[in-house]
């Protein structure tokens, strides 16, 4: 169940989408910050607002960059509206030149199965 500021119940397949993926999110970095209260690891968030609105996405960024001063947060997104809410100096920019280790050796993981 979810309930409203206002008091008002729903089920979880009664709300949108974003309502549930913007719960989901929530209750992670809750979690985070509860578990790890002392830790300083950094946070990997992975383009997870992309069925967010404007106004959620906004608020949601507002918070990460709250939960920045105690952690660092690694957001990746590929999604150019996305980009318009942060400064030049805090985008790195994931292109070819970055992802070789010098100008002839891609960088490429290794995988060692499981």
């Amino acid at each position: 169940m979810v309930q409203r500021s206002d008091g008002l119940s729903f089920r979880v397949e009664e709300v949108s989408r974003g309502t549930a993926e913007q719960i989901y999110v929530s209750l992670r970095l809750a979690l985070a910050d509860h578990t790890f209260e002392n830790d300083s690891f950094p946070l990997i968030i992975d383009d997870s607002f992309v069925n967010f609105d404007a106004e959620r996405t906004k608020r949601m960024l507002e918070l990460l960059k709250k939960v920045s001063e105690k952690r660092q947060i690694l957001f990746f997104t590929c999604h150019r509206y996305i980009m318009e809410y942060f400064s030049e100096n805090q985008v790195i920019r994931l292109t070819s030149p970055v992802l070789r280790q010098n100008m002839n050796d891609l960088i490429t993981p290794k995988y060692n199965g499981f």
